[in-house]
C-alpha cells in the first residue's frame, strides 16, 4: 500500500484488452506518468499503433490534486470528444465493496472469497437491471448541467470579463495550453533575439572545442564519456554554420552595433521568459487557491484533505524556486521592476498586473474562462454520446431476443422439454422485460429525439399494447406509492 501506482497493472489492461476492443480514451488516476512510460515500452507494432490511436486522459477528481499544467496537459475535460466521463467508474465499485472490510478480516480465505463474490455479483445484477433508469437520469443530469454551465459563462463574462470579447477564448485556450506545455515563443521570433541565441550558441561551441580538441575518441571509451564526446563534437561541427547566420543577422542591422544587436536581442528574450513566468506563477497561485477550497467542500476523508495540503506545500516550494529565477530574468529585462514577494504571490497581488499599461488578460482570467468553456463543449459532448448507449442498449437486447428465440425453436424441436429450455425461456422474459423497461423510460426521457434513435423495433417482441399496458400499470404503481406517502405523512402528524 505504500508503493502508489503501479504500471504493470494498467499496462497489462491497455496491452491485453483495452487495444484489442478499439477504446478510444484510456483513464488513470497517474496518465501523466504512465503515458509518457508507456509510449517508450513499444513492445510490438500493435502496441506503437495503440498508443498513437488511443487518447490518454487524467481522472478528473484525480486531477484535481495533481499540479494545474497536469490538468491542462491531460486532464479529461481538456480532451476532445471525451464527454463528461470523470474515469473514476471503479471508484464507486470499491467504494460499495469498502463496507466489508469490517467482516471480511475476521473470516477465513474461503469465507472472505465468496461474501467479495457475492457483493461483486450483487454489484453487476443491479447495474444492469438500473441501466435504463441511470442512462435516462444522466440524461436529465447533462441537460440541466449545460443549463447551469451557460448561465455561469454569461455570468463570468457581465462581471470578470466585461472588458474582454467573448472571441479572445479561442486565444487564450492557445495560451494556457502553450503555457503548460513549457513552450514560449522567444521574442516572436525576431532578428535580434536570434542573434543573441546565435552567439550564446557560438559562446558555447567555442568552449567545448577545446575539449574535443586535447580528447580524442579513444580516451572517450576508456574514461566512459563517448556519449558526451559524440554530442560535443556534434555542436563544434556546427560552429561554421552558426557564424555564417550570424554574419546574415549583422546585415539586417547595418546602424548598430554588434554590441547593440546582442543587448537588444538579450532584452526581448528575457522580456518573453519573464511573461512566461508571470504566467506560471499566476497559475500555481490559482492552483493552490482551488485546491484550499477543494479541501474545505470536496474533500469528505482526512485522507483527502492531508493528500491536497501536501501538493500545495510543494507548489508553495515551487513558487519561490519561480520567484527567484523571475528576479534574476528582471534584471536583463526592459521591466527590472516587476519583482514580486512571496507574500505579494499568496495574497495574488502581483506587481505586473497593477500595472495600467498592461491590457492584456490574467493567467488566472484566463484559466476560468477556459475552464467554464471545456465543460460547456465537454456536456454538449455527452448527450450523442448517451443517446448512442440507449442505441446499444436497446440494439444488445434486440440480438439477444433474436438468439434466443432461435435456440428455443432449436431445443423445442429436437429435444422437447428439457432444462436448457426452461433456461432459454426464462432468459427470454428477461431480455423482453429490459427491452420493454428501456423503450418506455427512452421514450420519456428523449420525447421529440426519439426517432434519433433510428431503431425498427420488432413488434413481435414490442407490441405498442405491451408497451401502453406496462406504461399504465407504472403510473398506477407510482400512484399507489404516493398514496400510501401520504397517509404515512398524516399517521406522522396525527402522532405528533
Amino acid at each position: 500500500m505504500f508503493r502508489g501506482e503501479i504500471y504493470g497493472y494498467p499496462h497489462y489492461l491497455h496491452l491485453n484488452f483495452m487495444m484489442h476492443a478499439g477504446v478510444q480514451y484510456m483513464w488513470q488516476d497517474v496518465m501523466c506518468k504512465y503515458w509518457p512510460w508507456a509510449k517508450k515500452r513499444q513492445e510490438t507494432s500493435a502496441f506503437i499503433q495503440a498508443t498513437q490511436d488511443m487518447k490518454p486522459a487524467l481522472s478528473v477528481m484525480h486531477a484535481k490534486a495533481h499540479a494545474w499544467d497536469c490538468q491542462v496537459k491531460w486532464g479529461g475535460r481538456y480532451k476532445e470528444g471525451a464527454g463528461t466521463g470523470t474515469g473514476e467508474e471503479m471508484e464507486q465499485l470499491f467504494s460499495y465493496l469498502s463496507r466489508l472490510n469490517s467482516t471480511t478480516k475476521n473470516m477465513s480465505a474461503a469465507g472472505r472469497i465468496d461474501t467479495i463474490t457475492e457483493h461483486v455479483f450483487f454489484w453487476n445484477s443491479r447495474k444492469i437491471l438500473t441501466m435504463a433508469a441511470q442512462l435516462c437520469k444522466r440524461y436529465k443530469d447533462v441537460q440541466n448541467r449545460i443549463a447551469e454551465a451557460e448561465q455561469e459563462w454569461n455570468q463570468f463574462w457581465e462581471t470578470e470579463g466585461m472588458e474582454f470579447r467573448r472571441t479572445d477564448i479561442e486565444r487564450w485556450h492557445e495560451d494556457i495550453v502553450k503555457l503548460a506545455q513549457g513552450q514560449c515563443d522567444i521574442a516572436n521570433g525576431s532578428d535580434a533575439s536570434e542573434f543573441f541565441q546565435v552567439a550564446q550558441k557560438i559562446e558555447g561551441v567555442r568552449s567545448l572545442s577545446g575539449y574535443t580538441t586535447t580528447v580524442n575518441d579513444t580516451m572517450a571509451h576508456l574514461t566512459g564519456t563517448s556519449l558526451l564526446f559524440s554530442e560535443a563534437t556534434k555542436h563544434v561541427s556546427d560552429e561554421e554554420k552558426l557564424l555564417l547566420r550570424k554574419a546574415v543577422l549583422l546585415q539586417k542591422f547595418p546602424s548598430l552595433t554588434e554590441e547593440e544587436i546582442f543587448e537588444r536581442g538579450q532584452r526581448e528574450v528575457a522580456d518573453c521568459k519573464q511573461h512566461s513566468l508571470q504566467q506560471e506563477i499566476e497559475a500555481t497561485c490559482y492552483s493552490i487557491e482551488v485546491r484550499k477550497v477543494a479541501s474545505g467542500k470536496e474533500a469528505d476523508s482526512s485522507k483527502r484533505r492531508i493528500k491536497l495540503r501536501n501538493k500545495n506545500i510543494k507548489e508553495r516550494k515551487k513558487i519561490e524556486a519561480l520567484l527567484d529565477v523571475h528576479r534574476q530574468v528582471s534584471e536583463l529585462s526592459s521591466h527590472p521592476e516587476y519583482t514580486c514577494t512571496v507574500q505579494q504571490a499568496e495574497k495574488r497581488t502581483f506587481p505586473w498586473n497593477s500595472d495600467g499599461r498592461m491590457m492584456e488578460a490574467t493567467t488566472v482570467l484566463k484559466k476560468k474562462a477556459v475552464d467554464i468553456e471545456m465543460l460547456k463543449k465537454r456536456l454538449a459532448e455527452e448527450l450523442p454520446l448517451i443517446k448512442k448507449d440507449m442505441h446499444n442498449y436497446l440494439s444488445y437486447y434486440m440480438d439477444v431476443c433474436d438468439g434466443i428465440e432461435s435456440d428455443i425453436e432449436f431445443l423445442t424441436r429436437n429435444y422437447g422439454k428439457d432444462g436448457k429450455l426452461e433456461m432459454r425461456r426464462k432468459g427470454m422474459v428477461h431480455a423482453r422485460d429490459q427491452l420493454i423497461k428501456g423503450t418506455i423510460m427512452f421514450r420519456k426521457a428523449l420525447k421529440h429525439e426519439w426517432d434519433d434513435l433510428q431503431l425498427e423495433l420488432d413488434y413481435y417482441i414490442l407490441s405498442e399494447n405491451v408497451l401502453t399496458q406496462r406504461e399504465d400499470a407504472e403510473e398506477e404503481d407510482k400512484t399507489d406509492e404516493n398514496i400510501e406517502s401520504e397517509y404515512e405523512s398524516e399517521d406522522d402528524n396525527a402522532d405528533g
